[in-house]
């Protein structure tokens, strides 16, 4: 995980606290400045989508707005349209980024 992929807010877990945390500066710079570091990114799952308040339109699928999430594999993808792919969502902050980037608004549990 690089610091540039994240933003002040943004969920992650902390390995030797075993605990999930929210990104501060602090943070963003100890990533950035150090390789070896115990901050991990969190795997989207369908529960973290739940926990953010999407709702579950069919198997493998929730909406964000007017955006479908649909699970393939270990990714969620993010439709356009039926057969559109906007991106591929692995990880919480990645859900985050997206809908801050799509609506200016915080995406929180």
């Amino acid at each position: 995980m690089k610091a540039n992929d994240l933003r002040i807010g943004n969920l992650i877990h902390e390995t030797i606290s075993n605990l999930h945390g929210v990104v501060s500066l602090e943070i963003l710079k100890i990533i950035e400045e150090k390789d070896n570091h115990s901050y991990k990114p969190i795997l989207l799952t369908e529960e973290w989508l739940i926990k953010f308040g999407l709702l579950k339109t069919k198997e493998r699928s929730y909406l964000l707005g007017c955006y479908e999430l649909v699970k393939y594999e270990d990714v969620f993808r993010v439709l356009l349209s039926k057969n559109g792919i906007l991106t591929s969502l692995k990880y919480v902050h990645q859900l985050q980024n997206l809908y801050f980037a799509l609506t200016g608004n915080e995406l929180s549990t």
